[in-house]
C-alpha cells in the first residue's frame, strides 16, 4: 500500500508542479499589480519613512511593524473580484504554448495502438492541474475581495453569447465558464497538440524543433503580428492572435465563437500530421 501511494505521488509530480507554479504566478501577478512591493522597498530603504510607520503603530520591532503595516495595507486595498481574476491570470497567455512542450515530453516515439488515447489522457491531466489552480485562486480571490465586484464589464469575451445581464447577475458563473475555456480547454489543445507531434516523428531532434522551437515561435510571432495589425486594420486583427482568448478585456464586439474555433487550428493541424504520419496504424 505504501509503495502504491509513493508510486502515485511520483507519477503525479509533474501535475502537482504545474498546479503549484500557476498558483504562484497568479499571486505574483497580483503583488506586482499592487503597490505592495514598493511599500516593502521603501520601508526597508527609507529610514525616515520606516520611523514614521513605527511611530504611527507604536511598534518598534522591524518585522512586527512591517507585518502589521502590510496587513493593514492589503486589508484596505480597493480590490474587486473580477479585476483580480483577470489580471492575476493574464500571465497565462505567455506560458500557454509551453504546455505543448509538457505534453510532448511524456511520450516516446514508439507507436502503440492505445498511444493516441494515452495522449488524450495526458492532456486531460495537464489541463485539469491548470484549471484546479485557477479554481483555487478564484476561491481565494472571492474571500479576499469579500465578493466586491466592479460596476462595469471587465472582460468582453463570451458577452456576445451570454449577454451583459448574465455577466452582472451571474458573475461568478461567468468567470468559471471563462476560466474553463482559458485554463482547461486551451491547456488541453496545446498539451494534446504537443503529444500528437511527439507521436508523429521518429527523431527526437525533429520533435524538439517542431514543438520547442517552431510551435512556440509561431505562437508569439502571430501574437506580435496581430498586435501590430490592430493599428492598420483595426479590431479584425485580434482574430489572427492566438493569445486573444487569454488576454484581459481589451477588445470590443468580439465574436467569441469564432475566437474559440480559430484556437482549434493548432489541434487540427497536429491531428492531420499525426494521421498522415501514422497512416494505416491508426486504430
Amino acid at each position: 500500500m505504501k509503495n502504491l501511494i509513493l508510486k502515485q505521488i511520483k507519477e503525479n509530480k509533474k501535475y502537482e508542479f504545474i498546479f503549484l507554479i500557476y498558483i504562484f504566478l497568479m499571486f505574483i501577478c497580483i503583488i506586482f499589480d499592487s503597490n505592495i512591493l514598493y511599500i516593502i522597498y521603501k520601508y526597508i530603504s527609507d529610514m525616515e519613512y520606516r520611523n514614521n510607520i513605527m511611530d504611527f503603530y507604536n511598534v518598534y520591532d522591524f518585522m512586527k511593524c512591517l507585518i502589521k503595516f502590510l496587513f493593514d495595507t492589503i486589508s484596505n486595498l480597493e480590490w474587486h473580484f473580477d479585476y483580480i481574476v483577470i489580471w492575476g491570470t493574464n500571465i497565462f497567455q505567455i506560458s500557454l504554448p509551453f504546455l505543448a512542450v509538457v505534453g510532448f515530453s511524456k511520450f516516446k516515439t514508439k507507436y502503440t495502438k492505445k498511444i493516441k488515447r494515452d495522449a488524450i489522457i495526458e492532456a486531460i491531466k495537464i489541463s485539469t492541474a491548470t484549471f484546479l489552480a485557477y479554481l483555487l485562486f478564484f476561491t481565494i480571490v472571492i474571500i479576499i475581495c469579500k465578493g466586491k465586484c466592479s460596476t462595469y464589464i471587465t472582460r468582453e469575451f463570451l458577452i456576445d453569447i451570454f449577454g451583459k445581464s448574465f455577466y452582472f447577475e451571474h458573475i461568478y458563473l461567468y468567470y468559471i465558464i471563462d476560466g474553463f475555456i482559458r485554463f482547461f480547454f486551451m491547456s488541453f489543445i496545446y498539451a494534446y497538440s504537443g503529444g500528437l507531434l511527439s507521436l508523429s516523428y521518429n527523431k527526437k531532434s525533429e520533435i524538439k524543433n517542431l514543438v520547442c522551437y517552431y510551435f512556440i515561435t509561431i505562437y508569439f510571432a502571430l501574437s506580435i503580428i496581430s498586435t501590430i495589425l490592430i493599428y492598420t486594420i483595426g479590431n479584425a486583427a485580434i482574430y489572427f492572435g492566438p493569445q486573444t482568448i487569454m488576454i484581459a478585456g481589451t477588445y470590443f464586439n468580439i465574436n467569441s465563437i469564432l475566437i474559440i474555433a480559430i484556437n482549434l487550428i493548432p489541434l487540427v493541424i497536429c491531428l492531420t500530421i499525426f494521421h498522415i504520419r501514422k497512416g494505416n496504424h491508426e486504430t
